[in-house]
């Protein structure tokens, strides 16, 4: 017996579905949504509902047709629009940009801020290895770009089923065992867990030295994170992006000397990235902080040479958000004719 069979009104449908759902009979809660939603086009409630069980089940392409009903309902909720343009991202749909520019209009971000940079990279190096195929294929590169975007949208349980469904269909993909230690680590999992699968994902070519340095990090054992990234410079020195997280790490550790010497160490080739320069900047600006006067003044040439790193990171990648961040740091230190003289 389907929920249509019964003759309810739309309020009780959604009623009836409340209570399957409390009790996880999702496919009854599912069917019952819908008929409400059927019976009252404008049922907000329910169709959210509804979006609840599709989020968590996976089934992203129910949610996206979901989320466009709602939308016609409340078309400027920003929550829905954020999600929307996660599901959409990569694509040529016409709606990413309608909802790009309505959140622009709201005044809100247009890319969904809870896209994590390496999360999308993942995602997208997917779909190409896939041909761009959808996700009913159900391959191991269709999975991994499902369970990216499931990561972004909280819910981990089913981002790891989808890795794990990847993973049986091609042990060799490399992506596959990399997202697998990203959620163990999230989840407070094993730490062996995550840096064996880091360590198979390494051995198939995939580039991991940042992330289990970062997994060891947050696990409280930043010895053992600075020790990967000197084991890994030792073998690759012109690795910027490796170089300037150990140069951090050193920093956040209290020990500004051995983040200098890390920077000092770099080959000239490493400079023609911007992350150098933004550390060299930061480590410049501790300096200014370490010579304040008895007024509270800070020494204005170390501020000085730290705005000479940021505009020089901001000239090799003028989107480096950090870049402008720490830019706009350095300027405060300064006073306000001389701030007037940098800005003109």
């Amino acid at each position: 017996m389907k929920a249509e069979d019964v003759e309810l009104s739309a309020n009780e449908h959604r009623r009836l579905g409340e209570l399957f759902h409390s009790i996880e009979r999702f496919d009854w809660a599912a069917d019952c949504y819908h008929r409400a939603n059927d019976l009252d086009p404008e049922d907000e409630k329910a169709l959210r509902s509804l979006s609840d069980i599709q989020r968590k089940s996976g089934d992203l392409d129910s949610l996206d047709r979901t989320l466009e009903r709602l939308l016609a309902i409340v078309p400027d909720d920003i929550d829905l629009l954020n999600e929307q343009l996660v599901l959409l991202d990569g694509t040529e749909d016409e709606r990413y940009v309608r909802n790009a520019k309505r959140l622009e209009g709201l005044g809100a971000s247009a890319s969904p801020s809870a896209i994590d940079g390496d999360l999308s990279q993942i995602s997208q190096r997917a779909k190409e290895s896939d041909g761009g195929g959808n996700y009913s294929s159900e391959t191991a590169s269709t999975l991994i770009e499902k369970a990216t975007k499931q990561l972004i949208l909280g819910e981990f349980r089913s981002a790891l089923e989808s890795v794990e469904s990847a993973i049986k269909r091609d042990q060799n993909f490399g992506q596959a065992w990399i997202l697998k230690a990203r959620l163990v680590a999230a989840e407070a999992g094993p730490l062996n867990d995550a840096i064996k699968s880091l360590r198979r994902a390494n051995a198939l070519g995939e580039y991991t030295v940042i992330l289990e340095s970062e997994i060891l990090e947050n696990d409280g054992r930043t010895d053992a994170s600075i020790e990967v990234l000197e084991e890994h410079l030792h073998n690759s020195p012109g690795d910027s992006e490796a170089r300037g997280r150990l140069s951090q790490l050193w920093l956040s550790s209290g020990s500004p000397d051995s983040a200098r010497q890390t920077l000092e160490e770099a080959p000239e080739e490493a400079w023609n990235s911007s992350t150098l320069h933004i550390m060299k900047g930061r480590l410049s600006l501790v300096d200014a902080e370490h010579h304040r006067d008895e007024t509270g003044k800070v020494d204005q040439i170390p501020v000085i040479d730290a705005l000479v790193s940021f505009d020089r990171a901001i000239e090799i990648d003028r989107e480096s958000g950090l870049a402008w961040l720490g830019r706009a740091r350095a300027l405060r230190y300064q006073g306000p004719s001389m701030r007037q003289k940098l800005l003109w």
